[in-house]
């Protein structure tokens, strides 16, 4: 993605330079400064691709970025919203009872709707009565940090272990026998919600970190929120200041954690900073890349920080460490992320990574998020869902395109 230019000039450049003819000595003198110059920068220039490429943005720009994809809601649509209020006119969306509550099929898998009109589609993510199309200015963040998608991952799609691994939640409890285990969603396999199935004991240590009782959907529950932060019930949490120190809390757990999970495989994160990657040679090979991306990627923070949203810290790991390109159930690459949101500041980008690691970091995987719209054949609009694959609508302008599976984590 970053390629540095190269300073080589062609033959027929050099035989414009100084020649054997040329014996000006003041002339001579200007070109050997000019020479002097020349070494001097290139000695000076950073070694990496990152330091050269000028950065896409702020960190407030990265966040926002990252936010408008995982709530799927973006204030850029906000007149194809107004436009398709009454038009069905978006892609099917898992079913719902309510907001948060999935409608399941016999194998455990959500069971999908029709086209939605643009009320439909933010009536399912809990949000339609924040938005009024009458008024010229729309709190957006308001509305992004209430969306609920058809897990019950909420605003920045976060679930109940991201706000637990930072104090800010205390899981619920559920006693089986004479045993109690904490209760909380976790990404398992779809076919355990077979049958109906809603809740069951996992003792799985490759899938939780401890026994405990799953859920097949988030149940949050406003009196075990901790009171850090301002931040002591749902409404609390839902409030897009509040909701905002939590984001970047969230990060900065996630920068921890790839730290610490690099140090314990006895590496640091400059030894991957700058370096390019390609899709073609990891595991699994991808080729082409999705959505007609670069083959080459660049290790950036900014891209590595929203690798470890989607799959977590250790994702990343596995993806400096070991090759390892992990996907979600919906087939969102790891390295979607990192291309995607690669070259944005950070507060960490000058930062000297510490040897431990802090209170609750979390390594596990990735986090959810409402399934993304799209709009496709639209020349003047860039999408915020760039990690979607192109789909063919050919002659569809108005249709929007929504992730239907969600991103996942324990």
């Amino acid at each position: 993605m970053y390629k540095h230019e190269s300073i080589l000039t062609s033959t027929s450049d050099r035989n414009n330079g100084v020649s054997a003819a040329d014996t000006n000595p003041t002339r001579n003198l200007q070109r050997l400064a000019a020479v002097v110059m020349v070494f001097a920068v290139i000695i000076a220039a950073p070694a990496t691709a990152e330091a050269d490429a000028k950065p896409k943005g702020t960190y407030s720009d990265f966040i926002r970025r990252v936010w408008a994809f995982e709530s799927s809601i973006d204030p850029r649509q906000a007149s194809f919203y107004v436009n398709n209020w009454n038009q069905p006119n978006l892609d099917p969306y898992p079913l719902v009872t309510n907001p948060g509550r999935v409608v399941r099929d016999r194998n455990g898998h959500p069971v999908m709707s029709g086209p939605l009109t643009g009320e439909e589609y933010f009536d399912v993510l809990g949000i339609s009565h924040f938005f009024d199309r009458g008024r010229p200015l729309v709190a957006w963040e308001k509305i992004q940090a209430n969306v609920v998608n058809y897990l019950g991952f909420v605003g920045f799609q976060f679930q109940e272990s991201d706000l637990h691994d930072l104090d800010y939640y205390e899981y619920a409890t559920a006693t089986v026998g004479n045993k109690t285990y904490p209760s909380h969603y976790v990404d398992v396999p779809t076919f355990q919600w077979a049958d109906g199935v809603t809740a069951f004991l996992d003792t799985d240590l490759n899938q939780v970190s401890e026994p405990t009782w799953v859920t097949d959907v988030i149940h949050w529950d406003s009196g075990r929120f901790t009171g850090k932060n301002g931040v002591g019930n749902y409404t609390d949490f839902t409030d897009p200041a509040k909701h905002m120190v939590i984001i970047k809390e969230h990060f900065d757990n996630k920068y921890h954690g790839i730290v610490s999970g690099l140090g314990a495989r006895g590496r640091q994160l400059s030894d991957y900073l700058g370096t390019t990657v390609s899709w073609l040679g990891l595991s699994p090979s991808v080729s082409p890349p999705p959505g007609d991306r670069s083959d080459e990627v660049t290790i950036t923070m900014s891209g590595l920080l929203a690798g470890a949203h989607l799959r977590g810290a250790q994702g990343v790991v596995a993806l400096l460490v070991d090759h390892r390109n992990h996907s979600d159930e919906s087939g969102t690459y790891i390295l979607q992320y990192v291309q995607d949101y690669a070259g944005y500041e950070t507060p960490y980008d000058t930062r000297i990574p510490p040897t431990g690691s802090k209170k609750g970091t979390s390594v596990g995987f990735g986090t959810s998020r409402v399934p993304c719209p799209m709009i496709l054949n639209v020349a003047h609009f860039e999408t915020s869902c760039s990690a979607n694959p192109p789909h063919d609508h050919s002659g569809d302008n108005n249709r929007m395109i929504m992730r239907t599976m969600p991103t996942r984590r324990l």
